[in-house]
């Protein structure tokens, strides 16, 4: 006997009836791109940051400079079996300074050293390489002494125990310019995320105190900038000229708002029966979406877009780059020439 009822079938054989019921079809997933903006604008808004110190403006003192090896084709501090000698920028309490394995600096560019030592060539400073220490050798006494002192420590030396006999005629450098960082540079800032109060958007920027409140985990970003730093050594009596750290980010064109995916579709799905005999489950069940539930992606799509961003800023901060140095080197050793 077959029999039907209102929503589902029903069919009767014998003493036992097995109800059916239609498939319950799945929620439709809603369309459309579901996006936010993030701006990172804030984070890199032009910045011009000087530590700088100038304790001496003598043009005389700039005469004659002796050169840091990073600045010429030089493999070390002197090219000898020399220790690594332990610089400023190493140990917990380092903070920014450049990382480095000994105090002689980080690789310099030929391109940038090149603009280094036309800058001082056209302020009539005779530059010198520091192999210029191994033309008065004796004087230095014992080999092991000489070999374990650096190439600042030779001059220093050097400028005591020679005499005008052994000097014959010659002069002994006036200064020596030790850089440490010339070039693009990148330094981790503890940023946070805030909602624009009128936009609804995101916005980053650098982390104004430990405790401030975030809309996403706390996170560092990389920011790329321009920095030169270096000391400026008095080779007669070893008075510190200058200290000189300069730190550039220079006006960014690229589009610095990013639309991200700020939400992800998750289905969630329910079990149903299509057979029933007695009122009891018969057969196999079968699952269904019921619904579609958001999960939150925003911060985490932010931080991608930000990687995506920094590749863009970082080929145009190298394109700026010769204005740039350019600048920072007016700024900051043009001023012992004044």
């Amino acid at each position: 006997m077959l029999r039907m009822a209102v929503g589902a079938l029903v069919l009767c054989i014998g003493s036992g009836c097995v109800q059916t019921r239609a498939r319950i079809p799945d929620a439709p997933k809603p369309t459309g791109p579901i996006t936010r903006s993030v701006d990172f604008r804030p984070l890199f808004e032009q910045n011009v940051q000087s530590y700088s110190v100038f304790l001496e403006r003598d043009p005389n003192s700039m005469r004659r400079v002796l050169l840091g090896p990073n600045l010429v084709f030089e493999p070390s501090r002197s090219s000898l079996a020399e220790p690594r000698t332990v610089g400023p920028a190493i140990g917990p309490n380092a903070g920014d300074v450049p990382q480095q394995g000994d105090a002689l600096g980080e690789p310099i560019s030929i391109k940038l050293s090149s603009m280094l030592l036309d800058f001082l060539g056209k302020r009539k400073s005779t530059v010198i390489a520091p192999v210029v220490t191994r033309r008065w050798w004796g004087a230095l006494g014992p080999v092991d002494a000489r070999d374990q002192a650096t190439w600042v420590e030779r001059l220093m030396l050097l400028s005591k125990k020679l005499s005008k006999e052994e000097l014959n005629g010659e002069e002994l450098p006036t200064a020596a310019l030790a850089v440490r960082q010339f070039g693009v540079s990148s330094s981790r800032l503890s940023v946070v995320a805030v909602r624009n109060p009128t936009t609804g958007e995101l916005e980053y920027r650098q982390r104004r105190s430990p405790d401030e409140a975030s809309v996403c985990p706390a996170a560092e970003f990389s920011l790329p900038a321009i920095f030169f730093s270096a000391e400026v050594v008095s080779i007669r009596d070893g008075r510190i000229i200058a200290r000189i750290h300069e730190r550039r980010t220079p006006k960014i064109t690229q589009e610095l708002r990013r639309s991200v995916p700020a939400a992800e579709l998750i289905p969630v799905r329910k079990t149903e029966q299509t057979s029933f005999m007695r009122g009891a489950p018969a057969g196999e069940p079968y699952s269904y979406i019921e619904r579609w539930d958001q999960k939150s992606r925003e911060c985490e799509s932010a931080q991608a877009a930000y990687e995506q961003v920094l590749q863009l800023v970082a080929i145009e901060l190298v394109e700026n780059l010769d204005a740039t140095a350019a600048e920072l080197l007016q700024s900051s050793l043009g001023r012992l020439y004044q």
